[in-house]
């Protein structure tokens, strides 16, 4: 019987491969493209899209998994019945039970992949990803590479242009207004600035101009003033760094947080949190319960099975979705709550998984 459970399995893996690549190359580009406006696009290289798509994986996986994992079950058993094998092995006496026990099991065992995933490797890579987003990106930015015909915050100062020309790193038309450590703002303006870089370090060299502050105003034939990248900023998603420890460490902050303030802010950051918290415990279990729902539903495909098989594959999908959106928290529960609302969609199909699996061998 050995046999038989690495056979199906193994028929199992191939479409299941190929519909994660797929799954996980749609979702990685979506997700980078959802986070396009936070970086500066012009300054991306191929290989930064490499690192993001790789380290935005694994945030991914307790989606994709499920979903792809059906898929390959529901394909493989539509081939399988397709070309006579379902029937030659209920012929030699083989329970359908017996057929779909591996795909369960394999299910299980994707489960709890997914759960270390998300809960050990996700905070790391997300980590490193938002680390290209708001801190490596952002220093790679200097005052050349702004757009025209807006103010920037550089270094701590407030920086205008009106245009500029890439090759001879020129800036038309520049206002700089800077503020030094006892808050007096001095401005500068010159009809055009040279930027410069070099083992110096980052300058700005001002042709000629003037300048005002609030002890007066002058004028200069040239003056040079070093200046810094823009630096790193915020972004968002921070709770996708957390383990399921921190989570919970951090749900209880917030929790106090918002027992002594009462604001709407903090209690919109306590529900995300508590919400995170029921899905990361909701979410790895649908591998689990996918299989049970869809190992007997396959298995009994008829002759002319894969059209059915996909087909009910993707009603799964669809039920699995209506579920998890009519069960999602909209307004502020308990952890518990969260977890069981998260739990409802696995709970369903492991039910009616039961019930299709006591059915599976009667004709």
């Amino acid at each position: 019987m050995k046999r038989l459970d690495r056979y199906i399995l193994l028929q199992i893996a191939g479409p299941s491969m190929v519909a994660l690549v797929v799954v996980s190359f749609l979702g990685v580009a979506s997700g980078i493209r959802g986070r396009a406006s936070e970086m500066p696009l012009d300054l991306i290289e191929f290989g930064d899209i490499s690192r993001l798509a790789l380290f935005l994986l694994p945030s991914l996986i307790y989606y994709v998994v499920p979903i792809t994992f059906l898929l390959g079950i529901m394909m493989t058993f539509g081939r399988l019945a397709e070309q006579g094998e379902i029937t030659a092995m209920k012929a030699a006496g083989i329970p359908l039970k017996r057929v779909i026990a591996p795909v369960i099991v394999g299910g299980t065992l994707l489960s709890v992949a997914c759960f270390l995933v998300q809960d050990r490797v996700q905070p790391w890579a997300m980590t490193k990803f938002f680390d290209i987003i708001g801190s490596e990106l952002p220093k790679r930015m200097t005052m050349d590479a702004l757009p025209a015909g807006v103010m920037h915050e550089v270094g701590g100062w407030r920086v205008y242009f009106g245009s500029k020309d890439s090759e001879t790193l020129t800036l038309n038309d520049i206002v700089l207004i800077q503020e030094d450590e006892e808050g007096v703002t001095t401005t500068y303006h010159a009809d055009s600035a040279r930027y410069v870089k070099d083992e110096k370090g980052h300058r700005i060299v001002l042709g000629k101009g003037g300048f005002v502050s609030e002890s007066g105003r002058g004028e200069f034939a040239r003056i040079t003033k070093p200046v810094e990248p823009p630096g790193t900023k915020k972004v968002r998603g921070a709770r996708r760094m957390l383990s399921l420890a921190g989570l919970v460490e951090s749900e209880r902050e917030l929790t106090a947080a918002y027992e002594e303030t009462g604001t709407k802010s903090a209690k919109d950051a306590l529900e995300k949190e508590r919400r995170e918290i029921g899905e990361r415990i909701g979410f790895p279990l649908a591998a689990f319960a996918v299989a049970f729902v869809a190992a007997p539903l396959g298995v009994r495909a008829r002759r002319s099975g894969r059209s059915y098989t996909f087909a009910m594959g993707f009603g799964i999908i669809l039920a699995y979705y209506v579920l998890m959106v009519l069960t999602e928290s909209s307004s502020l529960k308990s952890v518990s709550t969260n977890i069981v609302n998260a739990s409802i969609p696995n709970m369903v199909l492991f039910v009616a998984g039961l019930y299709l699996i006591w059915r599976v061998d009667r004709i």
